[in-house]
């Protein structure tokens, strides 16, 4: 070996085989592949999988913030006296009588 000679760029012909490949494995998340796969055809890319994606997470949480806020509202409603009757009439046997 002459430490005098000058190493040129060394390149090897293999393709971009990575060992990703070797263990058949895709960088594509599962939950991407089932939005694109029980789409239908409507979603056609990886992209649009995640905007779907994300579109449902968004409604998700609005639906629980509306459902967590409306069950604290705060108003208190004084049972009906009408449907009170209605009860003890049908369930004598539940009235109380201190």
């Amino acid at each position: 070996m002459n430490p005098n000679k000058e190493v040129k760029r060394i390149e090897f012909e293999t393709d971009s085989y990575k060992a990703v490949k070797f263990y058949n494995e895709t960088n594509t998340p599962t939950m991407i592949k089932l939005v694109m796969k029980f789409s239908g055809g409507l979603v056609k890319s990886e992209r649009q999988a995640v905007y779907v994606l994300l579109g449902f997470v968004a409604i998700a949480i609005a639906i629980s913030l509306f459902l967590f806020f409306k069950s604290f509202n705060g108003n208190t409603q004084t049972p009906d006296k009408d449907a009170e009757a209605k009860f003890n009439q049908t369930h004598p046997g539940l009235i109380y009588h201190p």
